[in-house]
């Protein structure tokens, strides 16, 4: 997608991450274009009366994870995978600044999975959800935060 002029101040590439705490996308933004590089999506799982009851081979019910730890390990792969795929489209296009959009419990988990010379290259964050926004109004989000704004 062809950015408005105002908007082109990213001469030498940045990857935009937004996020929420199910799903991420990655968008790459560089002279007058952006486009969506990819996202990750790790659904909550849906619970019912019976979440995470088992039975032993004697017929004795065995208690499950509890839903929220499984929440918790639910959250965590969804991190990790996050930074994971960070880390590969920043070795594959080169890119020299990261710049965040997400809740800041997602941010802090984030920010420890990644190695420090991938860590290095964040420039802006953002704490805020705007997984609903299109990508033209989290560009404008980021060119504002960033003071390059027109």
């Amino acid at each position: 997608m062809t950015l408005p002029h105002d908007l082109q101040h990213f001469p030498n590439g940045a990857l935009i991450l937004t996020s929420d705490s199910v799903k991420a996308t990655f968008y790459l933004v560089g002279g007058d274009s952006v486009e969506e590089l990819g996202s990750i999506e790790h659904p909550r799982e849906k619970s019912s009366d019976a979440e995470g009851e088992r039975f032993s081979t004697d017929g004795t019910r065995v208690i499950g994870l509890e839903p929220e730890k499984k929440e918790q390990e639910r959250l965590h792969q969804f991190v990790h995978d996050v930074a994971t795929q960070t880390e590969a489209y920043v070795r594959e296009h080169n890119i020299p600044h990261i710049h965040l959009v997400l809740p800041t419990e997602v941010e802090r988990e984030f920010s420890k999975k990644l190695p420090p010379e991938i860590h290095a290259k964040i420039g802006k964050t953002i704490h805020a959800d705007v997984m609903k926004e299109s990508v033209l109004d989290i560009v404008k989000r980021v060119v504002a935060h960033l003071g390059i704004g027109a």
